[in-house]
């Protein structure tokens, strides 16, 4: 179960399996006041500010606006909870 929790993270930190897919709405929606991820991106007023989605991933500005407007204290926080949930769907099911 570690690895496939290492290999979600990582794929997740390089942009290999999309955001949206690992955060949908419901996922925003319990964690945060927003409905989506790109309502949360918007509110950042950060969008603008950074050309490519990586580099407002990784700036400081977007680590604050996650502690103040969701329940994480940080972006990898926010991923890794994500990466562990939607683990815990893939995972086969005991009948």
């Amino acid at each position: 179960m570690n690895t496939l929790i290492k290999d979600v993270h990582a794929r997740t930190a390089e942009h290999k399996t999309p955001l949206d897919f690992l955060m949908p709405r419901d996922f925003i929606k319990s964690h945060s006041y927003f409905t989506t991820l790109q309502c949360l991106k918007a509110a950042s007023g950060l969008i603008e500010k950074y050309e490519v989605e990586s580099d407002l991933y990784a700036s400081s500005e977007w680590d604050g606006f996650i502690r103040q407007n969701t329940v994480f204290p940080s972006w990898r926080e926010m991923r890794l909870k994500a990466a562990i949930i939607y683990i815990k769907y893939k995972l086969p099911h005991p009948q």
